[in-house]
């Protein structure tokens, strides 16, 4: 009975390891700057350094934000082309105080993005798709408090000019709706595969703004090994080995 529980737990590790035969060896960071703007239309062109890498196969990513998502905590922009139907953000605030003591709040609202956002990614010219922007329904973007002057959004005051030496408290909340957030484009690769198509140890792609403008927020390629599974199934045997030796024991004291 000892001896086929452990050939249990033996069979349970071996088949836990022949599950999980990928490790992750390495993450590579594209060349190109984070949060990269694509202006409806737009294109660039980046590069993975693959040079000296062993692996098996590769994870790339591309994570896409939409330019609504991106602000200034001291003003929320939607800096690129105009995605909403109405050409206008809904503004509101409540400001009170005197030039020694000022509270107030401002919020602001990115009301219909009827536009689409897609992005088209070509990597190497061996992979290739799209990936798009979601509808939301209305929701909070962001809410931060400054308890420093010079920190309005829309509205001046008298207090911005002062030192408010008794207090000073501004909330800022920011809102939208439609077809924004981020989106992101996934896939694997073989290295067989990658390697007909770098040039000098590099992986070259392209990324354009098929619909809409976005940022490209971060471009990856995460290197995957495969653990041989001879290996596994030699530490199997040689367990099993290890159990039969244990079984032949002669027992003492019978």
């Amino acid at each position: 009975m000892k001896n086929n529980n452990m050939l249990a737990r033996l069979l349970l590790s071996a088949s836990l390891c022949l599950a999980s035969t990928v490790v992750s060896a390495a993450l590579i960071q594209d060349n190109l700057v984070d949060n990269l703007y694509l202006s409806s239309g737009g294109q660039s062109s980046g590069k993975f350094n693959l040079n000296g890498l062993d692996y098996d196969y590769a994870k790339i990513t591309f994570s896409f934000i939409d330019d609504t998502y991106l602000l200034d905590n001291n003003m929320p922009n939607d800096i690129g082309d105009n995605d909403s139907s109405t050409h206008e953000r809904f503004y509101q605030n409540d400001m009170s105080g005197s030039s020694r003591r000022f509270e107030g709040w401002e919020l602001i609202r990115y009301g219909q993005q009827n536009i689409l956002e897609t992005a088209g990614v070509n990597i190497g010219n061996i992979s290739s798709g799209t990936s798009s922007s979601h509808y939301m329904n209305l929701h909070a973007v962001d809410f931060h408090t400054h308890y420093q002057p010079g920190s309005e959004w829309l509205m001046p005051v008298d207090c911005f000019d002062s030192n408010c030496a008794d207090g000073y408290r501004m909330d800022h909340f920011y809102e939208a709706e439609g077809y924004t957030g981020t989106f992101t484009f996934e896939t694997f690769l073989p290295k067989s595969l990658i390697d007909s198509s770098t040039i000098n140890g590099f992986l070259n792609f392209d990324v354009n703004a098929l619909s809409g403008d976005f940022y490209l927020a971060s471009a990856t390629l995460e290197t995957l090994a495969s653990v041989p599974e001879p290996q596994v199934l030699a530490l199997f045997l040689l367990g099993l080995l290890g159990m039969g030796v244990g079984r032949s024991k002669p027992k003492f004291g019978s």
